[in-house]
């Protein structure tokens, strides 16, 4: 908002400039102040749009340190997520460290994993060890080979986190729409709909992204996502 009224305020200034020009270059007659008075009011509105040009580019540092910021939270509560899904999975007897699935070309190669638990950490530790593009296909059959079954949220949810990072942002809205729309109790909601706000942001529907954001503040406020959705939210408020 005020980057607008500072441009606004520019344009005045410019338009004034222009006005007292076109005085300067009038025919001289009796009522006209003298030249120099003239003179004066150009530098004092140059000088005055200067000032302004000084402070949208103050300004305009300002929002893209918080994008970075924005960025960096964002990356920061990837990271957070997925420690805290791997505790989880210790918890439930998943143990860390399974093998992976060998993958060649996209093309799963040997047998099929030896059940959907299997198959979740499969995924799962690809996703650990940084292979994205992997991961994501190995997300994607669980859910093919379960579409009903118990990590099959989870999945969808892990896919909208992979499909962020890959930058493909409309499919991870897909991914994460899933989470929210099919499995409206499952305990994956809260933080999804924290990552539909920052994916509808990086989409450029900031008033999307302020409803996810808000939704998770109001109905799931003891949850670290709401705590996270706030930061953003303010974050966002402070940019506009």
């Amino acid at each position: 908002m005020r980057i607008r009224a500072l441009a606004g305020l520019a344009a005045l200034a410019l338009a004034a400039a222009g006005a007292e020009a076109q005085v300067q270059r009038a025919p001289a007659n009796p009522s006209q102040p003298p030249a120099g008075t003239d003179a004066a009011r150009l530098g004092e509105l140059y000088y005055r749009l200067q000032v302004l040009q000084q402070e949208v580019q103050e300004l305009r540092g300002l929002i893209e340190e918080q994008a970075y910021q924005m960025e960096r939270l964002s990356r920061q509560q990837q990271e957070h997520y997925i420690d805290l899904d791997r505790r989880l999975m210790a918890l439930r007897g998943t143990g860390e460290g399974a093998p992976l699935s060998d993958l060649a070309g996209g093309q799963w190669v040997g047998e099929l994993a030896r059940s959907e638990r299997q198959a979740y950490a499969d995924a799962y530790d690809l996703m650990g060890a940084k292979r994205y593009q992997e991961s994501v296909l190995a997300f994607d059959q669980l859910i093919r080979n379960y579409p009903n079954g118990q990590f099959t949220p989870n999945a969808f949810y892990w896919l909208g986190e992979l499909y962020a990072l890959l930058e493909e942002t409309e499919k991870s809205r897909q991914s994460l729409a899933q989470v929210v729309n099919l499995y409206p109790d499952h305990a994956k909601v809260p933080d999804a709909l924290y990552k539909l706000g920052v994916v509808h942001d990086r989409l450029g529907d900031q008033e999307r992204a302020l409803e996810y954001l808000n939704r998770v503040i109001s109905s799931y406020p003891e949850s670290s996502a709401a705590g996270m959705a706030d930061k953003y939210a303010k974050t966002l408020a402070d940019a506009n």
